[in-house]
């Protein structure tokens, strides 16, 4: 690579490690791509946008608790519609098994757009996994589909629902 060729030279820059990164993550080397990021932000310690790019290549190495610690340190930065970052930060603790917090991360992703008809139906999706009691998943799944009867996930809540009648109907027996 040609930027690899400038460090030999000596020369360093925020752009000579950024670029670096980039080529790293487009051939799938998340390891270097994430030092080179490191490395640039050295210059420019701040960069919201590299903090969590940082975070997403942690995501690819399923290392979600460096993915959860980069892109919640560039939440906090950021100043501007955040809605698609806390959805991310909300899949990373959804990996780990962070409901609650996830769940909290969702709903801040809501708060950012509330027309994202997704993002509620990944709330649901994360209290299913949450909570234990079968008969407030299935009001909440009723609820769900009630409120959003023309979204392109009521089927899927439709089926889950189905499922947990069936299960209610098992467990009373």
């Amino acid at each position: 690579m040609w930027f690899n060729k400038l460090l030999d030279l000596g020369e360093e820059s925020e752009f000579i490690h950024e670029k670096l990164s980039l080529s790293y993550a487009q051939n799938s080397d998340y390891e270097d791509a994430i030092a080179h990021r490191e490395e640039a932000l050295k210059y420019n310690p701040y960069d919201a946008n590299a903090i969590y790019v940082i975070g997403n290549y942690y995501e690819r190495l399923h290392k979600f608790e460096k993915a959860e610690e980069y892109i919640s340190k560039a939440l906090k930065i950021m100043d501007r519609p955040l809605s698609h970052e806390y959805k991310r930060l909300a899949y990373v603790l959804n990996r780990q098994k962070k409901y609650e917090q996830a769940i909290k991360a969702y709903q801040k992703a809501l708060k950012e757009d509330p027309s994202d008809e997704m993002i509620e139906f990944y709330i649901i999706r994360t209290k299913d996994e949450y909570y234990e009691d079968t008969n407030t998943k299935i009001k909440m799944y009723k609820d769900y589909i009630k409120k959003h009867e023309k979204s392109i996930f009521k089927r899927f809540a439709e089926d889950r629902l189905k499922q947990l009648k069936e299960e209610k109907f098992l467990q009373e027996d």
